[in-house]
């Protein structure tokens, strides 16, 4: 909506030295303003690609309202460094990246094991691909945009805002550690698959095949409980499930207990239903097989 008012309800320079940052006249206003203005359609589809491919899995992990407050402070460290950096600068600068590198900060904090791979080209040529996970993918990353904003600085290559990706993503993996430490189940929540209200699945032996009659219950610490019976195929639902993390058992007479966590957002881009296997129980008292009768004699 932002992009399009842009281009049509006036000119593009007008709106952007009135709602872009400029350093040289800063302004509260245009500190939050710029956040939300893009210099084209490619400059726009390029942010909202990297927010939905590290956004999503932030946002389930913070919840909708706490991940805009983020977003937000996230933005206003990457104009505050960029700031430093241009003091005495005249251009003014917008767009979604120095935000949108704050929670890939976030999620460089939070799902430190994730693959990725860095695929590598020369002009159009591609040379290679480097397999990795996200401290390296991300670390090469935020080592290039300093690199690169310390070249901008020596020489004036390039109109990209490198230090705003630098400090908004400082303020992501700031701000993450932080709140991991008063709140350490977010960890959790951010490892966990996200189910949506809907919560099924199904229950199965170690061979694959589904169990019938196996109950399933799930609670949260407010002690909510809500349970559900597998039917004949192995299936169970509990629908119209609150949003949060939950501890759930799966349990069956002659069967081990099965134990875990998951948690049930509303938003999801798949929903797909889970999959408990169960193990028989073994009885742990060693039984004695009868004696033998002795082999008569000879």
């Amino acid at each position: 909506m932002a992009l399009t008012a842009t281009y049509l309800l006036s000119t593009s320079q007008i709106v952007f030295s009135q709602y872009g940052f400029t350093t040289a006249q800063p302004h509260v206003l245009t500190v939050f303003s710029s956040m939300f203005l893009h210099a084209g359609v490619l400059h726009f589809a390029g942010n909202m690609f990297f927010l939905w491919m590290f956004g999503y899995r932030v946002e389930n992990t913070f919840g909708s309202w706490p991940f805009a407050i983020v977003y937000v402070l996230c933005g206003c460290g990457a104009t505050g460094l960029h700031y430093l950096f241009n003091a005495n600068s005249t251009t003014p600068c917008v767009g979604a990246s120095g935000a949108i590198s704050g929670i890939v900060g976030c999620y460089f904090v939070l799902f430190p094991q994730s693959r990725f791979n860095i695929e590598i080209f020369f002009l159009r040529f591609h040379i290679d691909t480097i397999a990795t996970h996200t401290r390296g993918a991300i670390g090469a990353w935020a080592a290039e945009q300093t690199i690169l904003g310390l070249l901008t600085q020596a020489v004036q290559f390039s109109s990209t805002a490198f230090w705003a990706h630098i400090g908004g993503f400082a303020t992501g993996v700031a701000t993450t550690l932080t709140l991991l430490l008063f709140l350490p189940q977010l960890r959790i929540r951010g490892d966990l698959p996200f189910i949506v209200r809907s919560v099924k699945g199904f229950v199965l032996d170690g061979k694959g095949h589904t169990l019938s009659n196996a109950r399933f219950e799930m609670h949260r610490h407010s002690g909510d409980l809500v349970t559900a019976t597998t039917d004949a195929k192995g299936r169970f639902i509990v629908a119209k499930v609150p949003d949060g993390l939950y501890s759930f058992t799966v349990s069956r007479d002659g069967w081990q207990v099965v134990q875990g966590h998951l948690v049930v957002r509303k938003k999801t881009r798949y929903s797909v239903p889970i999959r408990i296997r169960m193990s028989e129980q073994v009885c742990e008292n060693l039984i004695l097989a009868e004696p033998k009768a002795p082999l008569p004699l000879t």
